[in-house]
C-alpha cells in the first residue's frame, strides 16, 4: 500500500522563497544579527516557547480569549505592558482527548504573542528573549502558496486540450472525459515537448494493484477544498461525530467544535470556504475515478466498481475571500490537526517568504504528525499505517533552498515538465527527495 501513498502527491505544483533577515538572535552565543525585512515578517506577532513553569503561569493567568490578567511576574508583566501585548494564545490549541500526547510532545509550551503593531519587532524579540522561562523566540513570516502560473488553473486549463499536442493512442482505464488530457498520468510522447515516459506511470497500478482506498485519509494543508464539487464529493473526509452531533459542541472530543470536513486555520472556525488551489490539489489527489465526470485522481477509487478513493480532509490556510485578506493562518496547528483526526499523509504546497530556515514550531508539528498519525489517543494503530508522511512542495522560485521543504524529515518534491527537464520554476538541490510531473508554462501544465 505504500506505493499508493507516495504516488498520491508526487506531482502537485510547488513554491519557494529566499533569505534575508535582522535582529539579535539570542539563541546564538555570538548574538549574530539578522536583517529584518518588513515585507516578509508579520508585524505585531511573535511566537515563543516557554518552560513548564512559565507555561503554567500563563495558563493560570489567561482568559479564554487569550488576554492576560496578571502573571504576577514583574519581568513578564513589564514586557507585556511595554509591548502592548493583547493576547498570549497557545500555538497548538487545547486538544481534548489528544491533550496528553500534545503535552508529551511539548507542544503546549508554544505560544503566539499578539502585540501592538507600533512596537518594533526588534524590541519585542529582544524583550521576550530576556524573560526567564522563555526558551525561544520566533519571528512570524508570511506564507505563500504556488502562484507563479499567469493562468488560472481551473478556469483556463479546463478549456485546453493537451491531447492535441501529442495524440496518445492508448486504452484508458477510466471513462473520465478529461483523463486523456492528464499527460502526467500517461505520456506517450511523440513531440519534442512531450517525451514518452515523462509521467508517473500510474495506469499499471490502477489496473493491477489499486485505485485508492478510503482507509487512507490525506490532510490537504492549503486553500479550502470545495467539498460539494461533483468530482470530489464522494471522496471527502467527514467527521461523522460532528456531522451527526450538536452545533457548537465538541462532539468527538478532539478540541474543535463542528469540524465536519476539517477546519479553517485562517478564520479559526469550522467553516471551510472553497479555494481554487486547494480544490485543484484535492482533484489531483483523489478526484473520483470512472464516474464519467471531469478528471481522474491518483487515488480516486473506481466509481463503477463501488471502490472508494482516498479521503480528503481540508485543513484550510488560504482563502480567496476579500474579508480574509488580512488574516494569518496557524500552519503549525493545521499540520497537527491532521494527525489527531486520522490522516496519514499531510500534503503541503506552501512555504515561507525569504528564508531558508524552517521554524522550530513547524518542525515540532511535522515531527508530531510523523509520530502520531494513524494512532488513537491510547496509542493504538487505527489507520493503514502507524505514523505519517509529510509531503512538501519543493518550491517555485528556481532556487537551491526552500523552507519548510528543506527540512530533512519531510518528503520534498520538485517538478519536471512533460519533457523530463526540470520545470523552469522548480527549486532544486540535494535536499530534494524526488522529482515528478508538475508541468511547464509553455509546454503542458497539470490538469485538475
Amino acid at each position: 500500500m505504500m506505493r499508493n501513498f507516495l504516488a498520491v502527491l508526487f506531482f502537485t505544483l510547488f513554491l519557494n522563497a529566499c533569505e534575508k533577515d535582522i535582529i539579535k538572535d539570542s539563541t546564538d552565543s555570538a548574538e549574530k544579527e539578522i536583517v529584518i525585512n518588513n515585507e516578509s515578517l508579520i508585524q505585531g506577532n511573535i511566537r515563543i516557547k516557554v518552560n513548564e513553569e512559565l507555561a503554567t503561569q500563563i495558563e493560570n493567568a489567561r482568559r479564554e480569549d487569550g488576554s492576560i490578567i496578571n502573571l504576577q511576574a514583574k519581568s513578564v508583566d513589564d514586557v507585556i505592558l511595554s509591548s502592548g501585548v493583547s493576547s498570549l494564545i497557545r500555538t497548538f490549541p487545547y486538544a481534548g482527548k489528544f491533550e496528553e500526547r500534545t503535552r508529551k510532545a511539548g507542544l503546549h509550551l508554544w505560544y503566539d504573542v499578539v502585540f501592538d503593531t507600533s512596537t518594533p519587532l526588534t524590541k519585542a524579540y529582544n524583550d521576550f528573549s530576556k524573560i526567564p522561562g522563555v526558551k525561544e523566540v520566533e519571528l512570524k513570516r508570511e506564507i505563500v502558496r504556488y502562484n507563479n502560473n499567469p493562468l488560472d488553473f481551473i478556469d483556463v486549463l479546463d478549456k485546453i486540450s493537451i491531447t492535441a499536442n501529442y495524440s496518445p493512442q492508448v486504452a484508458y482505464p477510466f471513462d473520465d472525459p478529461k483523463l486523456p488530457d492528464q499527460w502526467h498520468y500517461y505520456n506517450k510522447g511523440g513531440t519534442s515537448v512531450f517525451l514518452s515516459g515523462a509521467d508517473i506511470n500510474v495506469f499499471p497500478v490502477w489496473r493491477s494493484y489499486t485505485t485508492g482506498s478510503d482507509e487512507i485519509i490525506i490532510s490537504v494543508v492549503d486553500g479550502g477544498i470545495d467539498y460539494f464539487h461533483e468530482d470530489l464529493v464522494d471522496n471527502i473526509w467527514i467527521n461523522m461525530a460532528e456531522y451527526n452531533g450538536s452545533s457548537g459542541v465538541d462532539d468527538d472530543g478532539n478540541g474543535y467544535k463542528d469540524d465536519i470536513y476539517g477546519y479553517n486555520f485562517l478564520t479559526n472556525s469550522p467553516e471551510i470556504t472553497p479555494h481554487n488551489h486547494g480544490t485543484h490539489v484535492a482533484g489531483i489527489v483523489a478526484a473520483v475515478n470512472n464516474n464519467g465526470i471531469g478528471v481522474s485522481g491518483v487515488a480516486g477509487g473506481n466509481f463503477k466498481k463501488n471502490i472508494k478513493g482516498a479521503r480528503l480532509m481540508s485543513c484550510q490556510i488560504f482563502s480567496s475571500r476579500p474579508e480574509d485578506e488580512n488574516l494569518r493562518a496557524n500552519t503549525a496547528a493545521a499540520i497537527k490537526y491532521g494527525a489527531d483526526n486520522g490522516a496519514v499523509i499531510s500534503q503541503n504546497s506552501w512555504g515561507y517568504k525569504e528564508t531558508k530556515i524552517t521554524p522550530n514550531s513547524i518542525k515540532a508539528a511535522i515531527d508530531y504528525f510523523i509520530e502520531y498519525a494513524g494512532v488513537d489517543e491510547f496509542g493504538n494503530q487505527i489507520g493503514p499505517m502507524k505514523g505519517g508522511i509529510v509531503i512538501f512542495a519543493a518550491g517555485n522560485n528556481d532556487n537551491e533552498e526552500y523552507a519548510p521543504a528543506n527540512y530533512e524529515k519531510v518528503l520534498s518534491v520538485a517538478s519536471i515538465g512533460p519533457d523530463y527537464a526540470k520545470a523552469s520554476y522548480s527549486n532544486f538541490g540535494s535536499w530534494v527527495d524526488i522529482s515528478a510531473p508538475g508541468g511547464e508554462y509553455s509546454k503542458g501544465r497539470v490538469l485538475s
